[in-house]
């Protein structure tokens, strides 16, 4: 067997790539680019800025975004998927009302009504926001706006997507290796990879990266989506 057909998990960590993410701009849909840096000190991540070379859109952050599983900050200007909680006692009969779920962008308002099977009244209470897991969104987004990755294609039914070069670079990687030995980093970025990555045809999934690869070479020729 061929040593360059090697692959040795370095450990890296998903996050060594979260500094950095293409997507497409909300105003022109072309490539823009989202940044952010990590404070060490604090240990998380500093406001993220978006700026499109194309139209010149841009915009900043007014709160910085920990990670998936931290509420969404009020302020964030989030404008993708996300998980809303909420949860209060009818204002009528006293009952406990809960509602979760999945919307394709945060509600407008910064209330919700909840309402109840017993009385037939609704109550108005307020939510907190989550990022929609990973393995449960329909689109890959960045995750400081929630605005759609460019780099991102359809492999079978599920998505193949990467926030940027490097991202894209590590992914041939290891892809393209026909033995590939693991880290003892159990939260490693290849540890994280979807079963059905893994399971994929190498071949396949070196097109689905090919295909990428491509957008990533003629941004002004190729608009983003999942193909």
């Amino acid at each position: 067997m061929s040593s360059s057909t090697r692959w040795v998990d370095p450990g890296t960590s998903l996050g060594a790539f979260s500094d950095e993410f293409l997507v497409r701009c909300p105003k022109c849909e072309q490539l823009a680019l989202v940044t952010r840096s990590w404070d060490s000190e604090h240990r998380h991540w500093r406001r993220a800025a978006m700026t499109c070379s194309a139209c010149g859109h841009s915009r900043r952050a007014d709160q910085h975004l920990c990670c998936t599983r931290c509420p969404i900050p009020a302020g964030s200007r989030w404008v993708g998927p996300a998980m809303l909680s909420a949860r209060c006692r009818c204002a009528r009969c006293g009952v406990w009302l809960e509602d979760e779920k999945r919307l394709r962008a945060p509600p407008k308002d910064d209330w919700v009504e909840l309402p109840c099977e017993r009385c037939r009244e609704s109550t108005r209470t307020s939510y907190v926001l989550r990022q929609v897991p990973v393995h449960r969104r329909i689109e890959a987004v960045d995750a400081c706006f929630g605005l759609p990755l460019w780099l991102q294609t359809s492999v079978r039914g599920e998505t193949l997507w990467a926030f940027n070069s490097r991202h894209l670079a590590f992914l041939r990687a290891y892809l393209g290796a026909t033995l590939r030995e693991k880290s003892v980093v159990t939260s490693s970025a290849a540890a994280r990879l979807p079963g059905w990555l893994k399971r994929a045809a190498r071949s396949e999934a070196l097109r689905a990266v090919a295909r990428l690869e491509r957008r990533l070479l003629s941004p002004s020729r190729t608009r983003a989506g999942r193909r």
